[in-house]
């Protein structure tokens, strides 16, 4: 299951538990929309301290949404991944240096808020209208 929780306007806090579905991606999808059409520039917050699984649905879901987004990667200069498990932390500083646009960074459980404060810690543009 995927919950989008309460987070400044210029971040994106997702909270993964359980097994996540493709409907739950797609979910993500629609909700980062939102988000870019308010700011030209979002932090993302990914908490997935309480995910068991994803199906094969969901990640090729998800791997689909990231390419499609490809070239606007730059518009997510902070990534923040909340979890206490050893395999997404060592994944977060392998795709660090693959995405020189995006700051990847690790927190765990228990530091939740922090990640939240660092992920917004981007330029906040509320009116998308006014972009050049």
């Amino acid at each position: 299951m995927l919950e989008i929780g309460q987070s400044p306007a210029n971040v994106l806090a997702l909270k993964l538990t359980g097994t996540i579905e493709k409907r739950d991606i797609q979910g993500v999808e629609e909700a980062m929309k939102e988000k870019l059409a308010a700011n030209d520039r979002i932090g993302v917050v990914v908490d997935m301290s309480q995910c068991t699984d994803m199906t094969a649905d969901a990640i090729v879901e998800d791997l689909k949404a990231e390419l499609s987004l490809i070239d606007q990667w730059h518009r997510f200069p902070r990534v923040a991944l909340v979890s206490d498990k050893q395999f997404l932390k060592a994944l977060t500083r392998f795709f660090d240096p693959l995405v020189p646009s995006v700051d990847f960074a690790n927190f765990a459980s228990d530091d939740y808020d922090k990640a939240v404060q660092y992920a917004s810690q981007v330029a906040i543009t509320s009116d998308a209208a006014t972009r050049h």
